[in-house]
């Protein structure tokens, strides 16, 4: 089970994922970065999430591709443990990270 919080801070919104990012919790990523908008920059908080799938991959950059074709950059933060071994096996731990952190 995914639970997804939205903030905004004056210069980001921040997308904080709970739980499992699968098949099934990807329709919540979605609805999360559109409610996330407008923002000069999203952050996607992997801090408490415990799991994630090649569908949570995918979904994650599905919502980066969407974003960067409006302009805005998103970036993953916090990513550890099982769901960091997973994002850099599939190769985008790095793509998805902010350089400048």
């Amino acid at each position: 089970m995914l639970t997804v919080e939205v903030s905004r801070e004056p210069d980001r919104a921040r997308i904080i994922l709970t739980g499992e990012l699968d098949l099934g919790a990807d329709e919540d990523l979605r609805a999360a970065v559109a409610e996330a908008l407008p923002a000069q920059r999203v952050e996607v908080d992997l801090a408490d999430l415990a799991y994630c799938d090649s569908s949570g991959v995918n979904a994650l950059i599905e919502a980066r591709l969407k974003l960067r074709e409006q302009g805005v950059p998103l970036y993953i933060v916090h990513p550890h443990g099982l769901v960091a071994s997973v994002l850099r096996v599939c190769g985008v731990l790095t793509e998805l990270s902010d350089p400048n952190l």
